[in-house]
């Protein structure tokens, strides 16, 4: 049971940790946009 709880917490953590990054990215992507918009 221990073992199971552990890797549910691990789990839980690497899709916060992956949820954040895909934000990140997709944040720096529509800063990109947006630059490349006011260039242009």
């Amino acid at each position: 049971m221990r073992a199971d709880g552990a890797r549910q917490q691990h789990d839980k953590a690497v899709q916060t940790h992956l949820a954040r990054r895909v934000l990140a990215a997709g944040q720096a992507v529509d800063a990109d946009l947006t630059d490349v918009v006011i260039v242009v």
